[in-house]
């Protein structure tokens, strides 16, 4: 049985690393606008949820406990005594984790990803008054298969950024969130992909019918701004954001 305590940890790190999101249209690299090419075409079911404006942090569980970690890095497991306390993540996990400490009943690895928020970032006053409450959201998880941390780190990286974790249905993701004590990042729908808009103007009025405003405040009386969106493909193969930054720098640039 895989431990938490002698795992390779560089292994277990690239395994449940998130993958990488890109923006729905593409950047044009010379200017950093929006072009009309996407980076994904979306088939079957998509569900949709509001981007935050946050940072990544996630729970490893494996069957003898849990280690808590960043978008790129470890930074505590259980029982240590000395903790990373990187952007407030292993603070505002700590509690999830606890509560997730039983869920693995087998040998795999389950990976809980999170949006950690509201404290700190340039936006973090659009959930929280001030900017001085943290917060997080569930917004996915993942089955690592253990055989996979035996692999060279090349072929994990490869297999990762591939499709090759198994992830949960997102009808399952709440009675996840509800074991953890924790909330899931807001819904905003399903759509099959072939209903998606494309052009870059159509897409940018089409979020603001469906997100307007954010519905992950945290102690705000009135939500702030949304950021945007973060729609996924049913298995993950294709996951892209949209920022609303994004797309109204680009109306403005085009308009000069």
């Amino acid at each position: 049985m895989i431990s938490y305590r002698t795992v390779d940890l560089a292994r277990l790190n690239s395994a449940t690393k998130y993958p990488s999101i890109d923006t729905y249209h593409r950047l044009d690299p010379k200017t950093g606008d929006l072009t009309e090419a996407l980076n994904h075409s979306f088939t079957g079911d998509v569900y949709m949820t509001e981007k935050i404006d946050g940072t990544n942090g996630r729970i490893v569980l494996c069957p003898d406990g849990w280690i808590i970690g960043s978008r790129n890095e470890l930074l505590t497991g259980e029982g240590d005594l000395i903790v990373n306390p990187k952007e407030s993540i292993v603070e505002t996990l700590m509690y999830s984790a606890e509560r997730l400490s039983h869920r693995n009943a087998d040998e795999n690895v389950i990976v809980a990803y999170f949006e950690v928020y509201g404290s700190q970032g340039p936006k973090a006053k659009q959930y929280s008054h001030k900017g001085k409450t943290n917060g997080c959201r569930l917004f996915d998880i993942a089955t690592i298969p253990t055989e996979v941390l035996d692999w060279e780190p090349s072929k994990i990286s490869g297999w990762r950024q591939n499709s090759g974790q198994d992830f949960v249905p997102a009808h399952l993701l709440p009675s996840w969130a509800d074991a953890m004590g924790a909330d899931l990042v807001p819904w905003v729908g399903g759509i099959d992909g072939s209903q998606l808009p494309t052009g870059v103007d159509e897409t940018e009025a089409w979020m603001q019918d469906l997100v307007p405003l954010t519905q992950a405040n945290l102690d705000r009386a009135t939500p702030g701004a949304a950021e945007g969106l973060v729609i996924r493909s049913e298995n993950r193969s294709a996951i892209a954001k949209l920022r609303f930054e994004d797309y109204g720098r680009t109306r403005v640039r085009s308009r000069k």
